[in-house]
């Protein structure tokens, strides 16, 4: 977990966010993430401790509304989560540049699409705001100065716009994704 209690209290707040969106289980051959606990795809995430649970509950009458309700597997999502995205992502720092709002739409993104592409698409959307900022996809220093000098209101609403952007671009390639279209504008502009 994140160490300061401020920092407790910001990464629950985003945590609760994201897991509206996110299922304890899907399993939908058509998602490209295919299997997923708490947004946690076996296909990106197959070292991920929570699969052992997974597959011993998977052995239980219950499965898989069972995994819902298990603390023990709830326990390793929330650590997953800190420790792989919103650690990484310095979203305690974007929340000190001013938006916990923003650094809870970052981690949304980033459980979503990846933490790598959650970078970029705030990184172009500050530039769109008139940052001169590389699109590495990693969040630093001159990211978070973007950050500042474009305020959060702005990055937060630019990220809105470039992710419902990015998801317009993946079912214009992938016409078969088109079925999830209206959830990942939703979830964009939340």
């Amino acid at each position: 977990m994140p160490g300061a209690p401020a920092g407790l209290a910001l990464f629950e707040t985003a945590y609760a966010r994201t897991l509206a969106w996110e299922q304890p289980y899907a399993n939908d051959p058509a998602d490209p993430g295919g299997e997923t606990v708490y947004g946690i795809a076996r296909r990106r995430h197959p070292d991920w401790l929570g699969w052992r649970r997974v597959e011993a509950l998977r052995t239980q009458p219950g499965f898989p509304r069972s995994l819902g309700t298990d603390v023990e597997l709830q326990r390793l999502a929330r650590a997953f989560y800190a420790t792989e995205f919103w650690r990484p992502l310095r979203c305690d720092e974007i929340a000190e540049a001013g938006s916990p709002d923003l650094s809870a739409k970052v981690f949304d993104v980033a459980v979503n699409v990846g933490r790598r592409r959650a970078a970029e698409l705030l990184q172009l959307g500050l530039c769109a705001a008139g940052g001169a900022l590389e699109i590495d996809g990693r969040i630093g220093p001159d990211t978070l100065g973007s950050l500042s000098r474009a305020g959060p209101g702005m990055a937060l609403a630019l990220l809105r716009s470039v992710q419902a952007g990015y998801y317009r671009g993946l079912v214009a390639a992938r016409p078969a994704l088109q079925r999830f279209a209206n959830g990942w504008e939703r979830r964009a502009l939340s």
